[in-house]
């Protein structure tokens, strides 16, 4: 059914017994709807006495799901299920031994350099925890709002919780707090700090506020990105090291409360500097862009000086033209709101290259440019066009680049390992521009851009000929599930120091 390395085998057989994301073979019998437009199925191999029952006797493969709606825990109670799933399954299989709290499997996957990305830090890795070589005080951190993750730090480790997921439904704020409540009796924690995202809306914070206040504990709110960086610092042992950060995202709020997503950041002892970011993105509509995602193809283009009969072309096929037009008027009228996002970025070339219009999971028209991508067997060395001014990167010359060659008519997988090639030289350049006036020779990589299979190799590869010390992501997650320990190492960097 699925291509099988050496890694992906001792992964899948090993005690931790993950999800392991294999690339289909092209003769799969497996139904497209199991998962469309994506050239991976999630395998794992039974690892509880019941799957091996039901397994011993079918020779077929069966397609599992969690019990559990959308963005909602997992049932773990008899009574849940029944409420929560009726109209949805057939049969339930029962047990009348009770489930304390829900664990979800752990997903990885392997890179084509053999790099291993963990995106989904649960069953098989909870609660082991990050060792440090010094006493820690006693902190609670309640991570972002997406992936959700909450971390205590006591003695001289961190625990992280498993995946939570994301704080968008009451089940899960629910859950949210139920993690609170046993990781603080579990591990007999009095807090001295509670850690938090610096947004603030996200729930993690609304409740972070609400703790602190009642238990009359410090709070601290750090920034989502600079979390990133120091929870690869944190679990790489470089915590007081000095690094150059490349944390790229979608979505993170700022320091001076615009939307953030590409930083370069320099630490060097007790400084941050954020240096470079994106020029902004805008989303027109807001959060409804992210979803659809041709709302940011188009504000690309019409940023990088095409007209609006030009726009047309590229969206008339698939949105309405009076939807189109309206777009255009929101645009020309400064209705949007501006991202710093590189994950909106993927988006709207994904759009602009004709890959994906609309996104109905976070990160979906990225991920199929990255698919595409990597699809495409050819070599690719060539990079578009940018432009950096006062720490600003500029990708309209990029912009402009795709448009030529889609109108040359090259192939969409050429187009987007070029694309992919360009982010890789924009770090290059940046980092070493970086290095030159700071001498600082560790660099950090975190972020969800870096669950990316093409950026993640070609950034360690090109960084590592380069002389570059570069730390990336083995215990925890790039993406949002790693920041309740990045939040934890705010305060062993920048406060208890």
């Amino acid at each position: 059914y699925c291509h099988l390395g050496e890694r992906e085998e001792r992964l899948l057989t090993s005690y931790i017994s993950p999800i392991v994301l294999l690339k289909k073979k092209d003769s799969v019998k497996i139904s497209d709807y199991v998962s469309p437009r994506n050239p991976f199925l999630g395998c794992m191999v039974p690892y509880s006495p019941l799957h091996v029952l039901i397994m011993d006797g079918l020779d077929i493969p069966i397609v599992c799901t969690s019990a559990n709606i959308s963005d909602e825990p997992i049932c773990i109670g008899n009574e849940e299920a029944f409420n929560r799933l009726d109209g949805i399954v057939d049969f339930y299989l029962l047990h009348n031994r009770d489930i304390v709290r829900h664990v979800d499997d752990s997903v990885l996957k392997i890179t084509p350099k053999g790099n291993e990305i963990l995106i989904r830090r649960a069953r098989g890795f909870v609660p082991s925890p990050i060792v440090f070589d010094e006493e820690l005080p006693d902190v609670l951190a309640l991570g972002g709002h997406l992936k959700n993750t909450i971390a205590v730090s006591t003695k001289n480790y961190v625990i992280l919780s498993q995946h939570i997921g994301d704080l968008e439904t009451f089940e899960s704020i629910n859950a949210f707090n139920r993690s609170i409540d046993d990781f603080l009796r579990f591990y007999n924690i009095k807090p001295n700090y509670i850690v938090c995202d610096l947004h603030p809306d996200y729930i993690s914070t609304k409740i972070g506020e609400e703790l602190a206040e009642k238990l009359d504990v410090k709070l601290i709110k750090v920034q989502h990105h600079l979390s990133h960086t120091l929870s690869c610092m944190a679990e790489n042992s470089i915590i007081n090291e000095d690094v150059i950060g490349v944390a790229w995202d979608g979505t993170g709020y700022g320091f001076d409360g615009k939307i953030w997503g590409s930083e370069f950041f320099v630490i060097k002892g007790n400084e941050i500097k954020r240096t470079h970011h994106l020029l902004p993105i805008k989303l027109l509509g807001g959060e409804k862009a992210i979803k659809e995602v041709y709302r940011i193809g188009l504000s690309l283009l019409l940023d990088s000086s095409f007209s609006d009969s030009e726009v047309k072309e590229f969206f008339n096929e698939f949105v309405n033209t009076g939807v189109i037009n309206t777009l255009i008027s929101m645009y020309k009228g400064g209705v949007y709101v501006e991202s710093q996002g590189v994950g909106r970025l993927f988006d709207g070339v994904s759009s602009i290259v004709g890959i994906s219009h609309k996104s109905t999971f976070e990160g979906q028209s990225a991920m199929e440019l990255e698919f595409e991508s990597l699809l495409y067997d050819e070599e690719v060395n060539e990079v578009y066009g940018f432009k950096i001014v006062d720490g600003v990167i500029d990708w309209r010359e990029m912009i402009k680049g795709i448009v030529e060659d889609l109108r040359k008519g090259v192939p969409r997988g050429y187009i987007g390992k070029k694309f992919h090639n360009t982010l890789v030289r924009i770090v290059e350049v940046v980092v070493k521009e970086l290095s030159n006036f700071s001498g600082i020779r560790n660099v950090v990589l975190s972020g969800g851009v870096f669950q990316n299979s093409i950026i993640l190799d070609k950034t360690l590869e090109v960084l590592e000929s380069e002389g570059f010390n570069v730390f990336v992501h083995k215990k925890v997650p790039p993406n949002d599930g790693g920041i309740s320990l990045g939040q934890i190492a705010y305060v062993l960097r920048f406060v208890e120091k």
